[in-house]
This record gives structure tokens, C-alpha cells and sequence, in this order.
């Protein structure tokens, strides 16, 4: 047994003690086999019987000690060859434990130095320290292991953050520093540019500018202007070089430079440099009425006369012509639908009259929509005749006894009007009983210059505009709506969609006396059977038949029926 312990004290000594203990145990045995073997020749053989049993059995214990000693020598393997790592793996081993008792106290001491322990003391109580660390189990000690090798990594990738940060922020100088450099530069050529045209503009003659004073010259020498090509009837830029007498002038083309003399008619002011709210001035292309036709034309103006009429030239003629500034319009840059906001003061010029209203010419891209709700109403005069010239009017055509549509020529003195039938040329007399309104008496013409305010405008592309300040409604006035108490229910009378909506249509009425005011029909009243939408059944401007069915004169309300009475 101490044989068995010295290759685990004394690892230097481990194949000595190996030899002896086999040895040691073989002399052990040879005397007992010696003695044994005389036995029998004493005690008869029963006795030898039972020695060879005890010989076998010591034979067999002497080699089971003989391997034992063996295995123990190999296992008892020196702490003091192990790395940190292996030290660590040996603490957290409890089979290993066992054998603290067996190391020396210098081993015991860097065991315990590694494991973080404290090293001072005897050397049982350095076992009694390694003993109580090892009863944690190996999984505590992974554990610290694998924490200590998450801090080491967490250390690295902090290490590597900082140093991509530091990168970035010396990349982000380096930027801003180059960024800084290129604005001085940008900044030093914008002086030396500006430096140089100075110098240049010292050196070069200013262009005149056209003339803004009424009674000027049309055109003054050096002016940029636009010329019309006679060879394609084209408008191009030119120079005014000379002024050769009876509006007429020697001017360059920017084009290539040649030279050319233009009569009146062929020059004109430049449409981008033309003041629009300005006043009228020679040389301004403008669109006017020509009142024989009622039709809006463009022309050159001349001159202005001392009456405050314009002497205009006719694009499409050439011929001369008189106009009143109140008819005229300049023709200028287009003005953009999203530069006019709500309620925006304008000035236009009707361009065209509809049973609905009017389309106007403010100078935008497309002409705006006065409607008839938006217009001023003029209140006509005592003895004024029940229809005007250019009245659109429905008529009966006695042949047929049907009524068509046509317009009032003339108002002649007998009571009678002269009217045009709209499917022909054939004209006809009628008296004012034979005549009746085709919708609301239009207080505006074509050629009208009015003040307008822009009252709406839509995702689209339109827009509309408004009579009333600010762009908003008529004033609601009192409705007299007695005409129409006494109205019996299944009798018919004329109204005029004003607004169609969701869920009906609201309309003027027009009582047999003649007196107006505004009721409802609800969907329901529109037509037999189911009416999904009454955007789908009528339009503002429609003309339509009603029946009263109930009149409030107290609260002002009116509802109204096109169905026929049940």
C-alpha cells in the first residue's frame, strides 16, 4: 500500500516503485507456496487440497494488485505539466478532486492562484479550498469560462466600434473639409465671374428699352421686338434699327442678322414683356370685339385716338379699325391655373354666351365659367319691351303649333320682334305672347369687359369665377312666394335647375305671373320608379316642368314635383 502511493508523490519515481511492488508481491507469495507445498506430506490430502485452493486464490490477488498498482502509477499524472486551461478543466472534475491530497503545496497554490482563490495557508487548507470549489461542479466553471470568453469578445467588438467610429469621423472631416475647400473655390470663380461681366457691361452699349408712356412712339430704335415673316406668315425675333415714317420700320432679324423693312401690321411688341394690367399702348397685340359680328378678333394697335379709342390692324385683313378700350384685351403670357387662388380680383372679356352662363377670358390658360347664378342680375327698366336684341328665345311656329328655338333680331315698334329660327336662315315677326324666355335673361353679352373674382377651381383643370366680391354667391333677397299658393297641384309650371346634389335638384320656379323663387324637388320626385343618382336625371341650366305640392311663405320654402299628380 505505501509502495502504491509513491508514482502519485513521486512521479519521478514511477516506473521504480512499478518494479518493486511487482516484485514485492511475488516474494510475498513464494513463501506461502513453499510452505504449502510441504503441507501435504504431514496432514494427508485434504489439508493439500485446501493449500492449493489458498495458492491459487494468493496468486490471483497478487496479480489484481499487480494491475492495480499499475493503473494507479499511469493516472497519477503531474499538475504541474497541465496548461491554464487544462488546470481549470481538472478543477471542475470531481474524480480529480479527489487526489488534491497528493499534490504538492507549490501545485496547490497555482491551482488556487488560477481559480482566483486565496494561496496562503497550510496545505490542508489549501485542499479544503480546492475541495470546496470543486463541489460547484463542472458547470459553474464552464459558466466563468464562457462568461470570461464573452467579456474578451465583447472587449474586441467594442474595440473594433471605436475604431470604425474613429474612421468615420476622420471620413466625415476629410468630406467636410473637401466640401469647405470646393465652396471657397465655387465662391473666388463666382467673384472672378462677376468681376468680368462688369467689365464687360462697361463696354457695351445698353439696349433701349419700349416705350411706357401713352402718346409715345410705337417702337424706339434698338428695341427687341417680334416681326412677322412674310415669306411663312411666322412671327420671329427682330431688332428695330430705323424708323422709316407711316408706322413703318427697318429692322434685323436676331435670327441671322439680315435686314428688312416691315409695314404696319408685320411688328409688334414682345407677348413675354407685355404688361397686363398695364395701360394700352401702340404696338400691342390685342383681342377685340368687332361688334358687326359680335365676334372677338386680333389685332396691332396702332395708335391712340383723342376720344380714348384705339386705331387697331386686323391680323386676318389687314384692314383698320376703331375699338373701344372697354371691348379690348391683351394678349399676354398665359397665366397658369395654379398661380389664381379663391377669391382673387381679375378682369375679363366674354368670349361666348350659353343658356348656363358664360365663358370669360381672364387671361388664363382656358377661359373661366360665369354661371348664371353668379351673374348680377340688371333689373329692367318700366316700359323696357318684354324681350331685347340677341334674347335666346323659344317660339311658336303657328304651322305646327310646336316651339323652336331661335333669337330676337329686332324690336319693333308696333309690340312685334324680328326673330332668326336656329335650323335656318328663314326669319319670322311674331308678337310677345307668341315668344317665351329660353332661361334666365343673361345680363352679360359678347365683348363685355367685366370685374370678376375668382369663385372656384377644380382638380381638373377648370375654373370658375363670380360677379360678387370675393367670389361667392348673390345675396339670398326675400322671395315673395305668394305666386304660388294658389297654384293647384296637377298644374305644370317652368323651372330652371340651379344646383344638382345627392340627393335632389334645387330650381327656379316661374309662376304663370311671372314671379320667380326657388324650391326643391327631392329625388323621389324626379321620375317614377327607383332614380339611383340625380346627377344622372337632369343639369344646372336644364329646363324642366314642376307641380307645387307645398309652399311656406313664413319660412321661405317650396317643394316641388315632376311626377305627375297621383
Amino acid at each position: 500500500a505505501i509502495l502504491a502511493q509513491v508514482p502519485i508523490l513521486y512521479p519521478r519515481l514511477r516506473l521504480v516503485s512499478l518494479l518493486v511492488a511487482s516484485l514485492g508481491i511475488r516474494s510475498a507469495g513464494l513463501p506461502f507456496c513453499m510452505r504449502s507445498a510441504v503441507v501435504p506430506l504431514q496432514v494427508g490430502r485434504k489439508t493439500t487440497r485446501i493449500a492449493l485452493w489458498l495458492l491459487l486464490l494468493s496468486t490471483l490477488g497478487a496479480v489484481v494488485a499487480g494491475f492495480w498498482i499499475s493503473a494507479t502509477a499511469f493516472l497519477g499524472v503531474s499538475a504541474t505539466s497541465l496548461s491554464g486551461s487544462q488546470r481549470k478543466s481538472l478543477l471542475s472534475r470531481p474524480a480529480v478532486t479527489k487526489d488534491f491530497s497528493r499534490c504538492k503545496v507549490a501545485e496547490l497554490r497555482e491551482l488556487l492562484a488560477d481559480a482566483g482563490f486565496p494561496t496562503s495557508g497550510k496545505k490542508a487548507e489549501l485542499v479544503a479550498r480546492l475541495l470546496e470549489h470543486s463541489q460547484r461542479g463542472a458547470v459553474g466553471v464552464e459558466q466563468e469560462v464562457a462568461e470570461e470568453q464573452d467579456e474578451e469578445e465583447e472587449d474586441e467588438e467594442e474595440a473594433s466600434k471605436t475604431k470604425v467610429t474613429k474612421n468615420k469621423t476622420k471620413a466625415k472631416a476629410k468630406a467636410q473639409d473637401e466640401e469647405d475647400k470646393e465652396e471657397q473655390e465655387m465662391e473666388a470663380e463666382t467673384s472672378a465671374v462677376e468681376v468680368a461681366e462688369k467689365k464687360e457691361l462697361k463696354n457695351v452699349a445698353p439696349i433701349r428699352k419700349a416705350a411706357t408712356k401713352i402718346g409715345g412712339p410705337m417702337f424706339e430704335v434698338g428695341e427687341l421686338i417680334e416681326a412677322c415673316s412674310k415669306d411663312d406668315n411666322q412671327w420671329y425675333a427682330a431688332k428695330v434699327l430705323k424708323e422709316l415714317g407711316d408706322r413703318s420700320f427697318k429692322i434685323s432679324w436676331v435670327e441671322d442678322d439680315t435686314e428688312q423693312d416691315l409695314t404696319p401690321g408685320y411688328i409688334r411688341k414682345k407677348i413675354s414683356e407685355v404688361d397686363r394690367d398695364g395701360p394700352f399702348l401702340p404696338g400691342e397685340a390685342v383681342e377685340a370685339l368687332y361688334e358687326e359680328e359680335g365676334k372677338m378678333y386680333t389685332g396691332i394697335i396702332q395708335k391712340t385716338n383723342e376720344d380714348g379709342t384705339f386705331l387697331l390692324l386686323w391680323d386676318e385683313d389687314g384692314e383698320e379699325y376703331t375699338c373701344k378700350p372697354e371691348v379690348m384685351m391683351k394678349i399676354a403670357p398665359k397665366i397658369e391655373l395654379s398661380e389664381l387662388q379663391v377669391g382673387q380680383k381679375t378682369k375679363g372679356i366674354v368670349k361666348s354666351v350659353r343658356d348656363f352662363g358664360a365663358f370669360v377670358d381672364v387671361g388664363a390658360v382656358r377661359d373661366g365659367l360665369l354661371h348664371v347664378s353668379l351673374m348680377k342680375q340688371v333689373d329692367r327698366p318700366k316700359g323696357a319691351p318684354a324681350f331685347d336684341e340677341g334674347d335666346r328665345v323659344e317660339a311658336l311656329y303657328e304651322e305646327q303649333h310646336e316651339w323652336y328655338s331661335a333669337t330676337v333680331d329686332k324690336v319693333n315698334e308696333d309690340g312685334t320682334f324680328n326673330l332668326t329660327w336656329d335650323d335656318g336662315d328663314e326669319s319670322a315677326t311674331l308678337k310677345a305672347n307668341q315668344i317665351r324666355l329660353q332661361g334666365p335673361r343673361m345680363p352679360v353679352k359678347v365683348g363685355d369687359t367685366l370685374e370678376l373674382w375668382i369663385s372656384k377651381i377644380t382638380t381638373d383643370g377648370k375654373f370658375s369665377v363670380s360677379m360678387f366680391e370675393g367670389g361667392g354667391t348673390a345675396p339670398r333677397p326675400h322671395q315673395e312666394f305668394s305666386a304660388f299658393v294658389d297654384i293647384l297641384p296637377d298644374e305644370f309650371i317652368d323651372a330652371m335647375i340651379q344646383k344638382v346634389t345627392d340627393f335632389g335638384f334645387f330650381v327656379e320656379a316661374r309662376a304663370p305671373s311671372g314671379a320667380t323663387a326657388p324650391g326643391f324637388v327631392h329625388l323621389s320626385r324626379i321620375r317614377d320608379g327607383y332614380v339611383a343618382s340625380p346627377f344622372d336625371e337632369g343639369e344646372v341650366g336644364q329646363d324642366v316642368k314642376v307641380r307645387v305640392e307645398f309652399v311656406d311663405t313664413k319660412a321661405g320654402k317650396m317643394t316641388l314635383s315632376m311626377k305627375e299628380c297621383a
